[in-house]
């Protein structure tokens, strides 16, 4: 695993983990990981600084100046001198939905730029969808009527939420459902509000 994708995949804990890691006194003997070197940006807006990250499990249990976890055991460590330890990105207008559905849903070409979060439902939702809507685009064959199937009907948006993390993502998001689909799944096309969205927190 490269340095840039190990450290984007692990850095977003950092945040919401920074003022419970202080404390060295509950940090086991051995931990799995330490980033060594880095330079630490925490998210608060404060300056960043030379520092050790130590990870056990999927949380950071501290984070302390630079060189005072050089004698700690670990079952890896990682050196990230010239590279920067931080909370991941947000991506607030993503297009993942293909990928979280049926493709390469690792996305990597996010998670290789710090990308640890996406919002998705710019414009369009997976789901609710309607005849209507498939029709919009022209004639849909039955196998676009067959995948589509389970995003139709009063359970649709569910159903959409549930079906992407079976894949599953490595990447945490998050999705509005846009009245614009769902008026148009259950109205028609000739009922689309376009200027109201309401947003929902996914499973992810």
């Amino acid at each position: 695993m490269s340095k840039s994708l190990f450290l984007a995949g692990v850095s977003t804990f950092v945040l919401c983990s920074l003022s419970a890691a202080q404390d060295r006194s509950t940090v086991a003997d051995t931990v799995d990981v330490i980033i060594e070197n880095g330079r630490i940006v925490d998210g608060t807006g404060a300056a960043w600084f030379y520092g050790d990250v130590a990870v056990q499990g999927d949380r950071i249990v501290t984070v302390t100046p630079r060189g005072l976890l050089r004698g700690h055991a670990a079952r890896e460590r990682v050196d990230a001198t010239s590279l920067v330890v931080a909370p991941g990105f947000i991506d607030i207008q993503s297009h993942s939905r293909g990928a979280f559905l049926g493709g390469d849903s690792r996305v990597v070409s996010k998670i290789t730029q710090g990308i640890t979060t996406e919002i998705m439902g710019e414009g369009t939702t997976n789901a609710p969808v309607s005849r209507w809507i498939l029709r919009a685009d022209g004639n849909p064959s039955e196998d676009a009527l067959a995948r589509s199937a389970p995003f139709m009907g009063l359970d649709a948006f569910s159903n959409w939420l549930e079906a992407m993390p079976k894949a599953p993502p490595r990447i945490a998001f998050r999705t509005t459902i846009c009245i614009e689909s769902s008026s148009a799944g259950v109205a028609g096309p000739w009922l689309i509000p376009l200027a109201y969205r309401l947003t929902v927190v996914a499973p992810r």
